[in-house]
């Protein structure tokens, strides 16, 4: 299940827009194969980050997950062109995934991993009794 669908790209970027970003061959379309592959890749890039404290795939997709999305989504699309204000975008959403890795955003309504205890530090080390011993006899 994607994060996002084709259409709520179409609705954030316009189609004109997603056709010049994937329409490599000049066919006057959306290529939806390049489009999969860049939703697909910021998909793996939202998991990354979050898989770590939410169950995944992420249920219910929220509105953030959503944005951050659009974000990875335009900056893996554009590529070596893009602008100055979608590699902001993208930074911007990176820190915010990162703040979510963190625990210091949470994603509402989304099931979090339960807490794992913290491993001992502790070392026990338990021998046999003497079996011989100095001036013992």
């Amino acid at each position: 299940m994607a994060y996002v669908t084709t259409a709520q790209l179409i609705s954030e970027f316009g189609e004109s827009a997603l056709i010049a970003l994937t329409d490599k061959s000049r066919q006057g379309v959306i290529d939806q194969v390049a489009l999969d592959r860049a939703v697909a890749s910021a998909e793996a890039t939202v998991n990354g980050y979050v898989g770590g404290r939410y169950t995944l795939p992420l249920l219910p997709v929220t509105e953030d997950v959503v944005g951050a999305m659009f974000a990875i989504v335009r900056y893996i699309l554009d590529g070596e062109n893009g602008n100055e204000a979608v590699a902001k975008r993208h930074a911007a959403a990176i820190v915010w995934l990162k703040d979510v890795s963190a625990g210091r955003a949470v994603l509402s309504g989304v099931a979090a991993l339960a807490p794992v205890a913290p491993a001992s530090s502790r070392i026990d080390i338990r021998s046999q009794s003497s079996v011989f011993g100095r001036g013992v006899r």
